[in-house]
């Protein structure tokens, strides 16, 4: 019998475990200094609410429960986080600081088999604030996270996918094409970018059928 781990799945060994354990550790004291709270979600999540939260990162790990319920391994926990606020937290006033540290698992493509599918996601969760008040506190306490980790000359990139919603609204193409944009904008695949929004004559029409070669708009 060949004794290993799933493609994707490894174990942690005495001297990283005490690594991560000091960097979590340093990283959830900041977290807590700044009043974020402590919570703990569910392995598995029912993949109709899953789906219900929006894209999810990552293809998660899927499988029947003896009830007949379609169930997923948490691929993210913000998805989790926006389900609880909504129910359980429902008309309670916020806002609410979360904080986490949890291991999630995502299934891998085809072709990026080497990629790691269980991880280790730690993260904040802001709820009931908006402005650049509360975008600073959390982007402040993500550099400060990566600080006490040890990381230098990093680099943050922001991002906001409204201004892309809104352009492909008024870009007037089809449903279809609109999704497939937003699917690579999701994934960070740029190259599909460019060929899905190429100018006349170099990319896709929005008016084709999926696959098929033709023109199409800029967004």
């Amino acid at each position: 019998m060949n004794y290993v781990t799933p493609a994707g799945f490894r174990d942690v060994l005495t001297d990283e475990a005490q690594q991560r354990e000091r960097i979590t550790r340093a990283v959830q004291e900041r977290f807590a200094a700044r009043g974020y709270l402590p919570i703990e979600t569910p392995t598995l999540e029912v993949m109709d609410v899953m789906r219900a939260g929006g894209r999810l990162a990552g293809s998660p790990f899927r499988f029947f429960d003896a009830r007949g319920d379609l169930l997923a391994m948490r691929p993210d926990v913000t998805l989790q986080v926006a389900r609880m606020t909504a129910t359980r937290l429902a008309g309670q006033p916020g806002p609410f600081r979360f904080r986490y540290l949890q291991r999630v698992f995502r299934e891998a493509e085809a072709e990026m088999q080497a990629k790691a599918r269980e991880l280790t996601q730690m993260g904040i969760e802001c709820i009931g604030e908006e402005g650049p008040e509360a975008d600073a506190e959390v982007v402040g306490l993500l550099a400060e996270a990566l600080d006490v980790a040890g990381a230098r000359g990093y680099t943050l990139a922001l991002a906001t996918v409204g201004v892309l919603r809104a352009l492909l609204e008024a870009s007037g193409a089809p449903a279809w094409w609109k999704e497939q944009v937003l699917d690579a904008y999701h994934a960070s695949n740029f190259v599909e970018l460019d060929r899905l929004t190429a100018p006349a004559g170099a990319g896709p029409s929005p008016d084709a059928e999926p696959g098929a070669r033709a023109s199409a708009p800029p967004v």
